[in-house]
């Protein structure tokens, strides 16, 4: 915007920068300031707003790669590999769109993303896991019959499915899992602050 239209508008009283207009509004040098001003916003605001399309556009990239990853690691769909004949028929007989959701695959988190932040690109942390069966196990619900199990309930599915695929041991546990993350998570932070000094 050029200065002799935003001056043309303040002898109008519209201010711009959406400001009471008082008398020293008239007044050329008052309106040179708040000219200024006013770019001075528009420029920041700018600025503001590229640095937040390039931090989205760097988080999108490593979403991308890290789905790359897991799909090509884990082929698909975690869950689907474990039912067995009986739990399929039931899913079948009480869930009819089951398969066409569960087609759609997403990367789901062991530990989730909103409570533990720094494993959200961890690929140890994610698995694939078809939509139908990634809704239920962030519902806290049971993976076959749909009914609530709680945190618990949701702990023992991902020991199961993480086992049985053999990405865990079998005496490897969730509560295990998510103690070495949090030991990770320090020691990264300690490491961290020595490092800035």
């Amino acid at each position: 915007m050029n200065k002799e239209y935003f001056v043309e508008k303040c002898q109008e009283n519209k201010c711009l920068r959406k400001c009471k207009i008082i008398k020293s509004c008239k007044n050329i040098s008052r309106q040179e300031r708040c000219f200024e001003k006013y770019n001075n916003k528009k420029v920041k605001d700018l600025s503001e707003k590229i640095q937040t399309d390039i931090e989205k556009k760097e988080e999108q990239e490593k979403i991308k790669k890290i789905n790359v990853f897991v799909k090509e690691r884990d082929g698909s769909c975690l869950v689907t590999k474990l039912l067995t004949k009986k739990e399929i028929h039931f899913l079948n007989y009480n869930f009819v769109d089951w398969k066409f959701l569960n087609k759609k695959e997403d990367c789901a988190h062991i530990l989730p993303q909103t409570s533990f932040e720094e494993t959200k690109y961890d690929p140890e942390n994610i698995f694939l896991c078809g939509r139908f069966f990634h809704e239920r196990l962030d519902g806290y619900l049971d993976l076959i019959t749909g009914l609530f199990v709680g945190k618990e309930g949701r702990k023992k599915q991902i020991e199961k499915i993480m086992r049985e695929n053999k990405y865990w041991k079998q005496k490897d546990t969730y509560d295990g899992f998510e103690q070495k993350k949090t030991i990770n998570k320090r020691r990264n932070e300690r490491t961290s602050l020595f490092s800035d000094k």
